[in-house]
Formats: structure tokens, sequence, C-alpha cells
């Protein structure tokens, strides 16, 4: 569902993704030349799915649902469809949940599906990196661990690979586990933008070198307002992707790294080396930061509340 105001509004935009009204008459009507692009328009996924429910009602498809059961979400309903003989029974799931992202719904069904069957195989078919960091978060946090796959990438490219998520819950530390939601929104993801030029390898090699700096990470989305300790935590934390261990203010990082890189030589030429500069080689300052963090501390709560039908109400 897209619901408005959205903390991915920005990103929706970017992509564009224009909410274009979309009508599906029926199962005849010829489906958009452009696929891929098509699912782009929240309008058409909705139709879609809404179009889905409906065919998936008709006693035709029973042999297909023999011996199988297929959930499908619409919105904040989900149906389960199953084989009665030859017709088609339907019913309102108890999946049904007012999770805003696909990423928390498989989430919240992951959930509800091993408190029902904990010892069974479960496989998540999935190319985002969104939904690993919370398989991994919240597979840890289940009241039975479950035998959990992610199944990624593409045939046609031979990337396609299962993830034993069990297994790597099982290799990890509980404490890297759960930083792993802050420290990825953090970094970078669809709610949040990325440090320029830093990617996710160096800045998690400087977060797992400190405690200090994972138990930051682990405290965000905890709690609705970013503390003054936290934020001076994670200001730290910036500072050392940066280069500056020693130092704890970014406003400070930022003023060292300019002056070890544009410095002038001569007092009598104080912008000498003025020309090409490169603001991307320092920090954001704290004004940035503190929003950065504030939008980051809001993307994680919302995937820490996964597990819960519904998402919270705050404003981006």
């Amino acid at each position: 569902t897209y619901k408005s105001p959205s903390i991915k509004q920005q990103e929706r935009q970017r992509r564009g993704q224009d909410d274009v009204a979309y009508s599906i008459t029926g199962s005849h009507q010829k489906r958009p030349r452009d696929w891929q692009n098509a699912l782009k328009s929240p309008a058409f996924k909705m139709a879609f799915f809404q179009f889905l429910a409906k065919e998936w009602r008709d006693d035709k498809n029973w042999n297909i649902l023999t011996n199988h059961k297929v959930y499908l979400t619409t919105d904040d309903e989900c149906y389960c469809f199953t084989a009665d003989g030859n017709k088609v029974s339907f019913e309102v799931s108890e999946y049904a949940c007012q999770q805003e992202e696909a990423d928390t719904k498989i989430i919240y069904h992951l959930n509800k599906a091993c408190m029902t069957s904990p010892d069974d195989n479960y496989v998540v078919r999935c190319n985002d990196t969104d939904v690993l960091v919370l398989l991994l978060y919240h597979g840890s946090h289940f009241r039975v661990t479950p035998n959990l796959w992610m199944d990624a990438g593409l045939s046609g490219n031979n990337t396609r690979r299962y993830i034993n998520i069990t297994l790597l819950m099982q290799h990890m530390e509980p404490k890297l586990i759960d930083a792993l939601p802050g420290f990825h929104a953090f970094t970078g993801s669809d709610f949040t933008a990325s440090f320029m030029n830093k990617g996710k390898i160096k800045p998690f090699k400087t977060m797992i070198k400190s405690e200090s700096h994972t138990d930051a990470m682990s405290k965000l989305g905890n709690e609705d307002e970013v503390t003054d300790e936290l934020y001076e935590a994670i200001e730290g934390f910036v500072c050392a992707m940066y280069g500056r261990p020693q130092i704890k203010k970014v406003n400070d990082a930022r003023y060292a790294i300019f002056q070890q890189s544009y410095a002038p030589r001569k007092a009598s030429d104080p912008l000498s080396k003025i020309k090409g500069i490169n603001p991307s080689s320092m920090p954001p300052c704290s004004k940035v930061l503190s929003k950065k963090i504030d939008r980051s501390n809001y993307a994680v709560s919302l995937w820490k509340c996964a597990t819960r039908p519904s998402r919270p109400t705050a404003n981006p």
C-alpha cells in the first residue's frame, strides 16, 4: 500500500512512480507493454492485486490449488485460497496487517507462520537487501528459530543462490545482528541517503571494531526520539568512518580534514589550494547529521515493528 505522507515519498518520485489511474477490466485484457515500468506505478500494482484477488475466486482454478494454500495480500486484507473438491474456497486470513511496506509484511507473515508450524522450512524469494537484514534481525527474535532461507539472485545470469539465514544467525553475535537494521538504514537504504563514496563495507568494518559503535547502531529505532547520548555516540561513529576516530564532533572532523587537504602553504596566498575542492571527502555538518539520524531512527522503528499488525503512526 502507498499511504501519504510517507517517508518514502521522495524515493518513489525519484524512481518515476507516477500515480496515474489504472483499471483492469478482465483476464483477457492485454498486459502493459513495459511490464517492469508498470510495476513502478502504485496505481497499477494495487489494481493488479485487486484483480488477482477477484480472479482466483473462480472455480476454474481448483485443480491448480489442489493440495496448496495461496495467500494474497491486497491493501490491508489477506485472502487464503484453497481447493474444496472441484471448487475454490477463499476466506479472509488472520495474516492481514496494516504494514505499508512489502518488506515488513513479509516479516509479519513469516512470524505468524512460524508460530503455527515452527518445524517447517521457510524460503523467502526476494532480491532486496532490506529483507535480508530484516530476516536476520527478526529471525533471531522469533520465539522459535525457524529453518529459514532466502532465495536471491536470477537464474538468467547465474546469480541465483539460497542463503541459509538460520546458519548466518548462528555464526553472528547477537549484538551484531541487533545493530544491522540501524547500520543499514544509517549508511543508506530506500529510506535514507548514503554517505558519498563510503559504501557499506568500510563503515561496517569501522563499526565492528568498536563495541560502542555497535551498541549505538543497535539502539536506533528503539525510541521515538533520539537521545543526546545516542546522538553523540553516532556522531563519533561518523568521525571514525572518515578516518578521525580520535575526534568526537563532526564539525571538528570537517575542519581537520579541510585543514589537511586545503590549508594554504603560504600566508600570502591563502586560497592556493582551494581550487578543485571536493566537499564529499568531509562528513556532513552537525545540523545535517542530526536530521539524518532522526530519519534513520524512524526508518528503523518501522522495521523493528514488522511483527506487529500495524506500523507506527508518527509523521516522517
